[in-house]
Formats: C-alpha cells, sequence, structure tokens
C-alpha cells in the first residue's frame, strides 16, 4: 500500500506481471537476495509470468574492473535451457540514504528512490505490475502466497494441481500462506482512502489459520523491538547446539523403546490451562529426571500460554537435554531466534509451509546446528515432504490442527503404506505426536515403526511428571 501511488497497478488476469525490489550489490559481491532473486525470477518467469528485477546499488559505488556488469548479467541469465527471460534495471540510491537501506531495509525508502529516477520510474508504469516484492522477499508472507499461487499450483510444473486461487485485488496484499492444500491465504483489502476493507477472506476458517495470522502480527513487532541483525550477533558469542537426533536415536538404542521428547507447555487451545502451577525449570528438571531425551517448549503466547524466554531460562537452569522450539515457524526470523533462546531443534509443519520453505529453513537450521523437526498430518503432506532431501525427524501429528481431533490411527495408517516403506528404507526417526496417554498407545506407535515419542499433556499436567514417564513407558528410563 505505501508503494502503490508510485506504481500504475492493474487487476491481474491469466498470468502475473511480478516487480523485484532488491538490494544486490554489496561491497562488490551478490547479496543472499540475489541469488535468491535469480533462482525465484526464473521460476516464475519458466512458469509464463513477467518479471522485472530492480537492483538496487549506491550511487557512489566505485567498480574498477567488470564484476558489477558481469554480476548483472548473471542475474539477467536464464537459470536452465528451459528458464524464461528475467528483465534487470540497476537503481542508483543516494549513498547518503545507502547505509540506512542495507541495515533496515525499508520498503519506502527503496521505492522513493525507484520513484525519482525518471527512466526508471516509467519504465516500472510501463511494465505495470501486479505483485511487488521488497527487499526480504524470499521470507515474507507475500512471497508465499505468490509462489503458492503461481508455482506450486502451475500445471506446467505440477500436473494434475488444482486451479490457482482467485487473483487478489489491485491493492490486495498477501500476509502470509498458511498451507498448500487445504488453506486459503489472507488479504487485506485497501480502498483510495487507504482504509482496511473487511471481507471474508480476511477471517481466519480455522484454530490453524487464527495462529498462523497471529504470528504474521507478532513478527512484526517482534522484529521491531529486536532486529535480526542483533539476533545474529547474539548468536555468535553462544555454545554449539546440542544433539537432538543423536539423543533419540541413543535412546533408542539403549532401551528398545522409542526415544521420550517431553514437553514443557502450560495450555493449548483446545484444552486451555493443562498445568496451573506452571513452573517450566522445575517442569524440566523433572522430565530429565525422568530420563527424557530431549524436551520441548512451547513459545507461542497468545494460544499456548508459552514464551521464548521460558527456553533460555530452562537452559540457563543447567538442564542438558537438547531442546525442540515449539513454534509455529512462518517466517526464518524465528528459527534465528530459537537459536538465540537456547533451541537445539525447531518445529516446521507441513500445513503451513510448502516445499521449497520447508528445505530453506531446514537448511538455515542445519547453519546453526540446528536439528529440524518436519512434522506432517495427512498422506499427501507426508509424501511431498519426502520429496525433500536430507530428512533426518519426521513428525506425524495424531490431532489434526485444523479441528484438534486426535486419532493414533493416522500414525497407524501412514506407516503401513509405501509411505512407510520409504521411511523405513531411508532411515528417517518417525516422532509419534499428540494422544500419547498411556502404555498401550506406546505400544501401538512403536509397533507401527515409531522411533520416537513428543508427549506433552498427559505428563505435563501430573504434580511428578518423572514418575510420569515411568507409568507411560511401564518402566523408567533414566
Amino acid at each position: 500500500a505505501n508503494i502503490a501511488p508510485h506504481l500504475a497497478m492493474r487487476e491481474p488476469t491469466g498470468n502475473l506481471r511480478v516487480l523485484f525490489l532488491t538490494l544486490e550489490f554489496r561491497h562488490g559481491t551478490f547479496s543472499g537476495n540475489g541469488v535468491l532473486a535469480q533462482s525465484q525470477a526464473h521460476g516464475l518467469a519458466k512458469a509464463g509470468h513477467a518479471v522485472l528485477v530492480v537492483s538496487g546499488c549506491p550511487d557512489d559505488l566505485v567498480v574498477t574492473n567488470d564484476a558489477a556488469a558481469k554480476m548483472q548479467r548473471e542475474i539477467s541469465k536464464p537459470g536452465g535451457p528451459d528458464a524464461g527471460e528475467v528483465e534487470v534495471r540497476t537503481l542508483r540510491v543516494p549513498a547518503s540514504k545507502w547505509g540506512k537501506l542495507t541495515a533496515q531495509c525499508p520498503w519506502r525508502e527503496l521505492a522513493d528512490a525507484a520513484h525519482a529516477d525518471e527512466p526508471l520510474h516509467e519504465r516500472i508504469r510501463s511494465f505495470a505490475p501486479d505483485v511487488v516484492l521488497g527487499i526480504d522477499w524470499h521470507v515474507t508472507p507475500t512471497w508465499r502466497a505468490l509462489r503458492r499461487r503461481v508455482l506450486e499450483t502451475d500445471p506446467n510444473r505440477n500436473p494434475g494441481a488444482a486451479p490457482p486461487s482467485p487473483p487478489p485485488p489491485p491493492f490486495g496484499q498477501a500476509r502470509h500462506d498458511v498451507g498448500t492444500d487445504q488453506f486459503a491465504f489472507k488479504m487485506e483489502t485497501i480502498n483510495e482512502k487507504g482504509e482496511r476493507i473487511d471481507n471474508e477472506a480476511n477471517k481466519p476458517q480455522n484454530i490453524l489459520e487464527e495462529i498462523v495470522w497471529y504470528k504474521d502480527e507478532w513478527l512484526a513487532k517482534q522484529k521491531e523491538k529486536f532486529p535480526l541483525t542483533l539476533v545474529r550477533t547474539a548468536i555468535q558469542n553462544q555454545e554449539p547446539a546440542r544433539d537432538f537426533v543423536g539423543a533419540i536415536k541413543d535412546q533408542w538404542k539403549s532401551t528398545g523403546q522409542p526415544g521420550l521428547i517431553a514437553e514443557v507447555k502450560k495450555a493449548s487451545p483446545s484444552k486451555g490451562v493443562i498445568q496451573p502451577n506452571f513452573d517450566p525449570v522445575k517442569i524440566a528438571k523433572a522430565y530429565e529426571a525422568g530420563g527424557a531425551a530431549c524436551l520441548s517448549v512451547l513459545t507461542d503466547e497468545k494460544y499456548f500460554q508459552g514464551s521464548f524466554e521460558n527456553l533460555q531460562l530452562i537452559r540457563e537452569a543447567g538442564v542438558t537435554c537438547p531442546l525442540l522450539c515449539k513454534e509455529f515457524i512462518v517466517d526464518a526470523y524465528q528459527i534465528y531466534l530459537a537459536r538465540k533462546y537456547g533451541a537445539d531443534a525447531i518445529l516446521l509443519i507441513a500445513a503451513v509451509l510448502p516445499n521449497q520453505d520447508l528445505k530453506y529453513f531446514t537448511k538455515i537450521a542445519k547453519s546453526l546446528g540446528m536439528a529440524a523437526l518436519i512434522e506432517v498430518h495427512t498422506y499427501d503432506e507426508m509424501e511431498r515432504v519426502l520429496k525433500l532431501e536430507d530428512v533426518e525427524l519426521l513428525g506425524i501429528n495424531n490431532r489434526d490442527l485444523g479441528t484438534f481431533k486426535v486419532d493414533l490411527n493416522v500414525t497407524v495408517d501412514l506407516l503401513a503404506g509405501p509411505l512407510g516403506d520409504e521411511v523405513r528404507e531411508r532411515g528417517i526417526t518417525m516422532v509419534g505426536e499428540s494422544g500419547i496417554f498411556t502404555i498401550d498407545d506406546v505400544n501401538v506407535l512403536q509397533e507401527a515403526g515409531v522411533g520416537c515419542l513428543l508427549v506433552g499433556e498427559s505428563l505435563v499436567k501430573q504434580d511428578t511428571p518423572d514418575v510420569g514417564i515411568k507409568k507411560l513407558y511401564g518402566r523408567p528410563l533414566d
């Protein structure tokens, strides 16, 4: 909405016209945005969409060789024999503003610079983009929604895919993607006065959509309060992450029973407050004393009454179990934040994230030494996730996150078929999640092929969680 006055927008019909506003040149080398822009721009072009990349650089950049020209050619070069052509225009930004741009990456500053460059502005107006993607487009809700629409549902890339979602209104801005199959993405419609128009698509259809939409609002405030640059600086001084996957496998091997990830949580949307006398450190220490291989810590504040600070409190209290950050991750920022607060692993939910995000977020986690537990609930989600390489931990949630109904047969049925065979052939550790209350439940899931259990409610609601672990497994795990 901020840059709309600068652009000639129109109602999209058929293929889209996509404008990237990005910063490509930093000290004469491609930034991460540039590499991603090259890949994604050509993916869109290959699918038949027109793409214009506006590449920003400081106006006092001194080029002593052909490095800049070479980089410019590189991003405009097709990514393969079938990739589409991408138009690239350079935007010279006043050096006095460049530091602010690279430090804060504001949309408005770059849009204003493009507007001030008359020839470039005229090219943008004649290009008439349907969608404008900002500097951090590769992790924004807008990009996830756009990619879902034009890439994952494109018949040429995904034969038999469902038709694309209806196009957004001229000034609508997709807030996020909440899945690849069953959920629609939220739209904000702005009228000519800049007022937000409420509509049916602007309301969550179930609890999962409601949680994920809330994350967009939470992220905006969190990033303003604690920018990514500060988070990454804090991470540099931390001890290395602990071996989350190794801890699970070691317990599985030594006990002959599925390893245990015990969950520290106070409440849930379906049950309300589960443990009124909630003390995260006390609970974590009891779990560790009871023999849990790893711990899962809820960090969502609004719906689960958790916090990232609970991760830090548990780690600083001397608990040695590896920690999973149980968060609804929709942005790379959350992964860095999890590591900053002491997490050794993250949860990625397939119902929320398309494969490209799962792959990208997993790569970030591994670069930080963290494991990624990818969670599925349906056959289609599991089939899709297994197309990814390097999947180490795959969780099957017996709870439908849309309705919160629980059924252990979800795990049993998924592992009984060809997908179960593939999991076993690839040596992927399967994690059973939700609805685990008795030794019979443990045995059912173990027989199905699960090598780890994530258990929360049945343990955390007890006054002595360590004793609860013994009852659940029918024997001590310590």
